[in-house]
């Protein structure tokens, strides 16, 4: 029987669906106004063998306004040692710029010592601007190039938050940091092996927006909801 154009596109659309369970729909992007924030359970590390490495993409639609997180925690004590800024990439009007100045910076922040941060100016760039972003065990990438990564100067660490998309603990509450940026698909890695993916979408039954995780060893999925008021903006349905 000759296949109808109508039903080609019932299967090709089944198709681009068939990665997120039933009653979930992708979507392009989630876009915040600044009161979004959802938060996974991946506890980010650096050890002699261990690298949570984090690749992905957002857009920026204004050089002075957007703000973009995704990290795990500002503050917190192991021990002894007060740690401050082990794992986080951020965009925006940082704390590390000076007072007074509006630059766009990308700020990648790693390890157990806060100085051990690295900033790229994307002030040279046009925006609506979208932004690729790695942070690597041993190199930063960004749209303005690549950068070594130094290591840690305080040694070992294993967060005690877990990543946030949105924004970052900050003790043990969530400080939001996301206004007129859209949050894309990104990746979580252990050194340069894939351990999941963030896929941006919402519930079909009360729509309900957030990011599901897709496990690489298995493909089994967890849906991350959005834990703040309000919902995300969503993009175009994939």
């Amino acid at each position: 029987m000759k296949m109808t154009t109508r039903r080609r596109l019932l299967i090709a659309s089944a198709s681009v669906q068939s990665r997120l369970p039933t009653g979930f729909r992708e979507v392009q992007w989630l876009q915040g106004s600044g009161t979004q924030y959802c938060v996974t359970d991946i506890y980010p590390k650096y050890d002699a063998s261990n690298f949570t490495a984090i690749r992905g993409d957002f857009t920026a639609l204004d050089a002075q306004n957007s703000k973009f997180e995704i990290g795990s925690h500002w503050n917190q004590s192991t021990g002894s040692v007060s740690v401050s800024h082990n794992f986080a990439v951020s965009f925006g009007y940082m704390q590390s710029i000076p007072s007074g100045t509006t630059t766009p910076t990308l700020l990648f922040r790693y390890g157990r010592d806060g100085n051990n941060n690295a900033s790229v100016n994307m002030s040279n760039f046009v925006y609506p601007l979208d932004i690729h972003y790695e942070l690597n065990k041993t190199s930063i990438v960004h749209n303005g190039g690549t950068s070594t990564r130094t290591t840690p100067s305080t040694g070992y660490y294993t967060a005690t938050k877990p990543i946030v998309i949105g924004g970052v603990y900050n003790g043990n509450s969530v400080s939001i940091y996301n206004t007129q940026t859209r949050y894309k698909e990104f990746k979580i890695y252990n050194n340069n092996t894939l351990l999941c993916t963030f896929v941006p979408c919402y519930r079909k039954s009360d729509n309900k927006t957030g990011f599901m995780k897709i496990t690489a060893a298995d493909g089994s999925t967890e849906f991350f909801p959005n834990m703040g008021t309000d919902e995300w903006i969503i993009g175009s349905v994939v």
